[in-house]
């Protein structure tokens, strides 16, 4: 039987072959990690069991109140993964809880929570929250992605209630505000966000 639009399979095909060559090229860049020799499945055996129990202990260290014992373990999770922003995150509550307000290493430790996530799209998210009740300590680069955030939480009708929810637990002056801004402020139509 033949195809009615052969041209059409033609190019299907060849955006199969780029979109597979494209997977293949994302993961060897992705997993450059593994040396000749070795399989991705000893890779993955490998960092998963780093990954997951230094995250789980942080948060039991940092609950206990050992606040040397997160960090460690904050800092061995960032070494295998750096993109991790709940450590990041951690590392940013551990400076508030060592000095009672943020210094610089908790500031930058979010600020690379949001290098590695702008946008946290879960509906209860601890960052937003921690930032909002932080925001007069954050530097202007760090509240304007704080906001970019809140703009996006806003026009996200599950999300802006969520934000409506986080209001009455935002004790900082100046996150209070950019939360009663952001929730005053007319929604954007979804075609602005290119949906």
């Amino acid at each position: 039987m033949r195809a009615k639009y052969p041209h059409f399979q033609a190019q299907a095909w060849t955006g199969v072959a780029l979109a597979a060559a494209f997977v293949v090229v994302a993961l060897a860049s992705s997993f450059a990690l593994i040396r000749p020799g070795e399989r991705l499945s000893d890779l993955i055996a490998t960092v998963l069991p780093i990954i997951a129990p230094n995250a789980q202990l942080a948060d039991h260290a940092f609950a206990r109140g050992d606040l040397d014992a997160a960090t460690a373990r904050s800092q061995a999770e960032l070494a295998v993964t750096p993109l991790a922003q709940d450590a990041w995150l951690r590392l940013a509550m551990v400076d508030l809880s060592r000095h009672g307000r943020l210094t610089l290493p908790g500031v930058t430790a979010i600020d690379h929570a949001y290098d590695t996530l702008p946008y946290d799209l879960n509906p209860n998210s601890t960052r937003l929250r921690f930032v909002l009740n932080h925001f007069g300590a954050l530097p202007p680069g760090v509240q304007a992605s704080v906001r970019a955030e809140l703009a996006v939480w806003a026009n996200r009708p599950a999300l802006r209630r969520s934000l409506q929810r986080f209001r009455p637990g935002v004790n900082d002056p100046q996150g209070a505000r950019a939360l009663s801004v952001t929730l005053e402020a007319q929604l954007v139509p979804a075609d602005d966000f290119g949906a």
